[in-house]
């Protein structure tokens, strides 16, 4: 199973913890930084410029945030390195707890990669919406 959630509803009864952030304050010994999971760099400064502005809604998450992580991720060979490293592990039934700072999952790259890892057949488990639901929100097939 993955479980996507937030870092501070992250718990140690997982077979792994991952950080998906670029930034991970803690020096945890079970929770590992992944930040080739998180968006890059001028993605998440132009999402706080967003947000700073009052312009960080469903509609410039949905046009402008979510196409461009996706193509970032697609791009990036670590990133997919690691998605299909989830989805083996998944099928071995192991348990990872893909998490970050964001307080609503929504609007937060851990849906995106959500839906994902749910169209890769995974077993995913999210704290707020299914991950079907994320799936159906975010595929660009769609």
């Amino acid at each position: 199973m993955l479980k996507i959630t937030t870092l501070r509803n992250a718990t140690r009864q997982a077979d792994e913890s991952w950080a998906i952030v670029r930034s991970f304050k803690s020096k945890s010994d079970w929770i590992k930084q992944v930040p080739a999971l998180s968006p890059t760099p001028s993605l998440y400064n132009l999402a706080l410029n967003l947000q700073k502005t009052g312009n960080w809604n469903d509609n410039t998450f949905m046009d402008i945030y979510v196409p461009q992580f996706i193509a970032d991720i697609t791009n990036n060979e670590e990133a997919k390195h690691l998605l299909n490293y989830l989805v083996d592990a998944d099928k071995q039934g192991k348990t990872i707890a893909l998490c970050c700072y964001c307080a609503n999952e929504e609007l937060c790259h851990r849906s995106i990669i959500a839906g994902i890892l749910y169209g890769l057949d995974c077993n995913v488990e999210t704290d707020e919406n299914s991950a079907h639901y994320y799936y159906n929100k975010y595929s660009l097939t769609n």
